[in-house]
């Protein structure tokens, strides 16, 4: 158990230690592999990449070792990798999403079969499924090693935004939408377990969504390549982006009333337990968010959680995951541009932020506490180390920790079988 009462903070503040050049259009998705040695980076050019550390002990040394293109005719959205780094999957404006084989750069499966938009994906961690959203409203599962769809679920009543495999069993999944609603499905049987949605009242009066926001909007279009939000009249804000905690218990989702919520979804009914809002900006754009642990304490081993995002004017922003406390506000984070993307690095206490809406900020920028850079915990295990993340869900709690379940292979075989009757 860690007690944050008698940690020390040291005074600072994140700073730029890295930019990685390589785009030439809008960046939408950057994601660090489990060991977090390498960063897959996506954008409206129709390009991923892959960047990898250059230095074993320097996790911001980075450089361009993969290009992934030719497979898709349009720009990409976002990415994911497999549980291994063996494999990436890509999702497409054109309608498709790809598996690629990492080392080779070659695209090996296709999936085909959306009626539009292929949104967001994610990859099973435990099986050989995909799952994608995409703007025709459905969520898809697919088998990889065929490349079939082995389910398609009407999931929402507008274009469908995030889509993730719950951890650590990945027994259900979760998707979000612009149609104001969370929600949470069975993989196996693709029935919905749960319904999470807010009317704003958790917010201040100025930041509460308005519903002739949503009436004068005209249907979806696109803006230099990063789809935006004009849709159906809705009752609730859209929510454009969500992210879960690596132990599977808490969910994070971004709206369109300038707010982040975090969820309860280890049981139903599911429940907000934090609102963070504070100087964000977040009405049209879909911005990314991550959970966050900072090593900013006398002693390494100690974790500080955080909520991060960037804002639509161009702050980088951070809040206490137990107060909902703003601890770091960084302006002009990419010159005053949206910050579009962000992920939190696995082992080191690193951000890696993307976006821009001019061509000088196509960029990528890694983030730290201080020029040397800290594990998380000290431990060597790093991918044991990011399962065990469990953020508390009131100020009160110690966070504790949870073991990581072991998934036989005769388990995986299961998992698909029952997907796919």
């Amino acid at each position: 158990n860690y007690n944050f009462t008698d940690i020390q903070v040291m005074q600072g503040e994140y700073k730029a230690v890295k930019e990685l050049k390589g785009h030439d259009r809008p960046i939408a998705s950057v994601r660090w592999n489990r060991r977090g040695d390498r960063l897959l980076s996506t954008s409206a050019d129709g390009l991923a990449l892959i960047w990898e550390r250059e230095e074993e002990n320097e996790a911001s040394s980075m450089k361009k070792v993969q290009t992934l293109a030719g497979a898709h005719r349009e720009g990409l959205n976002e990415a994911a990798w497999s549980r291994d780094g063996v494999w990436c999957a890509t999702a497409s404006d054109d309608k498709t999403a790809r598996l690629w084989d990492v080392e080779r750069g070659a695209a090996v499966v296709n999936l085909e079969g959306h009626e539009s938009y292929v949104f967001c994906v994610d990859i099973h961690p435990l099986s050989g499924l995909v799952v994608t959203g995409s703007f025709d409203e459905t969520f898809k599962i697919w088998d990889t090693r065929t490349g079939n769809c082995i389910k398609s679920v009407e999931a929402h009543s507008d274009p469908v935004t995030g889509v993730r495999f719950d951890t650590p069993s990945a027994s259900s999944l979760v998707t979000c939408s612009f149609d104001g609603l969370v929600r949470l499905w069975d993989v196996r049987t693709g029935s919905c377990i749960a319904t999470m949605f807010t009317d704003s009242s958790d917010l201040p009066k100025n930041n509460q969504f308005s519903t002739e926001y949503s009436k004068n909007q005209s249907q979806q279009t696109k803006q230099s390549g990063i789809p935006v939000p004009q849709k159906k009249f809705s009752l609730y804000a859209p929510v454009s982006h969500l992210e879960i905690s690596p132990n599977g218990i808490f969910l994070l989702t971004s709206h369109h009333d300038s707010a982040l919520r975090m969820w309860d979804i280890a049981s139903v009914p599911c429940r907000r337990v934090r609102t963070y809002h504070e100087k964000f900006v977040n009405t049209r754009y879909c911005l990314a968010s991550t959970f966050h642990a900072k090593c900013h304490t006398r002693r390494d081993h100690i974790e500080h959680h955080l909520i991060a995002t960037g804002s639509e004017d161009g702050h980088l922003l951070m809040w206490n995951l137990q107060s909902a406390k703003l601890e770091h506000d960084i302006p002009n984070a990419h010159d005053g541009d949206a910050v579009l993307a962000i992920d939190s690095h696995p082992v080191y206490d690193l951000l890696a932020t993307a976006g821009g809406r001019t061509k000088n900020n196509f960029i990528i920028k890694l983030w730290a506490w201080s020029s040397s850079l800290k594990k998380k915990r000290d431990r060597d295990d790093a991918q044991q180390m990011n399962d065990h993340i469990l953020p508390p869900i009131s100020p009160q709690e110690e966070i504790t920790t949870l073991p990581q379940p072991h998934q036989s292979s005769e388990q995986e075989k299961m998992i698909m079988m029952d997907v796919s009757t």
